[in-house]
C-alpha cells in the first residue's frame, strides 16, 4: 500500500488544552451554533475572510481539546454506532471528528447502514474517504471484501491508512487518489458497494449510461446538491435500474450526548455533536434491482 506523506497524528500540548478550555468555556452560554461571544464580537470588528478562517481555526482547536478530554474519560475508540468499538484517529484531520468519535455522525443514514452491514459485498468502494470512517468501518464488517478508498488528499489517505493499522486491516484497503468510470469498470467485481462523499463530484462520477458497470451496483451517496444543484438529477437517474431512498438532516439535540457522565457545559456538548452542514443535506441509498 502506498503511504503518502504527512502525519495527521500532530497535536496540542494537555496543559495548553485545559488552559484554552478553561478560558474558551466562560465565553459562551449557548449551545452550538449560536455563536459564543467570541464570535459575536470578531465578527463585528474583523474583515470577513479573517473572522471565517479564525472560526475555523477555533473548530479545529477546540475539537482537539475536547478529543484531549474525551481520552481522559477513557474514551480510546468510536463510542456507538455502526462502527462502535472501531479505533480511529486521535486527533482531527478534516471530518466531524467528534461525533464520529461519540458514535454520532450522519445518524440520518443508520438505516440504510444496517442494511449494508448485513450484506455481504466483495467490493467496497469508498469515494472520499477521508480519515477511514467507512472505509475501515465497512472492511471490519465485510473481512472477506476488497476495499478501495480514494481522496484527492494525501493528507486523507495517510488518516485512512493509520486507521487501517489501528484496525489490522491496512492489507484489506486499498488506497487510491481520484476514481473514475474506467476505475469502476475494472474494480466493481461481484456484490459492488460504492459510497460516495465527494462535495459534488458524484454528479460526474455517477453516470450509470456513461459507465454501466453503475447498474448492478448498491450505492449511497450524499449529494452535495448547494454546490451543484444537479445533483438532484441523481435520483431520476438511478430510478429506472434501483430502488431509491432518500434521508434529509435533521438536527442534534443535546440529548444525543451518549456520555451522561461527562459534566461539560451545554455549549461544549453542543460543539461536539455539530456536524457544520451548511445548508440541509440530503442522502441517496439506491439498491440495484439487478445486481451482478
Amino acid at each position: 500500500m502506498h503511504v503518502p506523506k504527512g502525519d495527521p497524528e500532530k497535536g496540542l500540548d494537555p496543559f495548553f488544552a485545559k488552559a484554552y478550555f478553561a478560558l474558551i468555556s466562560p465565553l459562551s452560554s449557548d449551545p452550538w451554533p449560536h455563536s459564543p461571544l467570541i464570535f459575536r464580537a470578531l465578527r463585528k470588528i474583523t474583515p470577513r475572510w479573517f473572522y471565517i478562517k479564525f472560526r475555523y481555526a477555533y473548530r479545529y482547536l477546540f475539537s482537539c481539546i475536547l478529543g484531549v478530554l474525551l481520552r481522559k474519560h477513557g474514551v480510546s475508540v468510536i463510542l456507538r454506532g455502526p462502527f462502535a468499538g472501531m479505533k480511529f484517529v486521535s486527533k482531527p484531520v478534516y471530518g466531524c471528528y467528534l461525533p464520529q468519535i461519540l458514535g454520532t455522525y450522519e445518524q440520518e443514514i443508520s438505516k440504510f447502514l444496517r442494511e449494508i452491514l448485513s450484506e455481504d459485498y466483495q467490493t467496497i468502494i469508498d469515494v472520499g474517504c477521508a480519515e477511514g470512517y467507512y472505509a475501515i468501518g465497512l472492511s471490519r464488517a465485510n473481512p472477506n471484501a476488497k476495499v478501495y478508498a480514494f481522496d484527492i488528499d494525501a493528507h486523507s489517505r495517510y488518516a485512512c491508512h493509520e486507521v487501517a493499522k489501528k484496525n489490522n486491516r491496512e492489507g484489506q484497503i486499498i488506497l487510491g487518489n481520484i476514481c473514475t468510470h474506467q476505475t469502476i469498470r475494472e474494480i466493481a467485481k461481484g456484490k459492488t458497494l460504492i459510497f460516495s462523499d465527494c462535495e459534488g463530484y458524484e454528479v460526474d462520477l455517477l453516470q450509470p449510461k456513461k459507465c454501466p458497470a453503475l447498474l448492478g451496483c448498491d450505492i449511497l451517496v450524499e449529494l452535495h446538491d448547494y454546490l451543484r444543484p444537479e445533483a438532484r438529477s441523481l435520483i431520476n437517474r438511478f430510478r429506472p435500474t434501483h430502488e431509491v431512498e432518500e434521508a434529509l438532516s435533521v438536527a442534534r439535540s443535546i440529548d444525543d450526548f451518549p456520555l451522561p457522565n461527562v459534566r461539560w457545559p451545554r455549549f461544549a456538548k453542543a460543539f461536539s455533536l455539530n456536524e457544520y452542514r451548511p445548508f440541509e443535506m440530503r442522502w441517496l441509498w439506491c439498491r440495484a434491482k439487478n445486481k451482478v
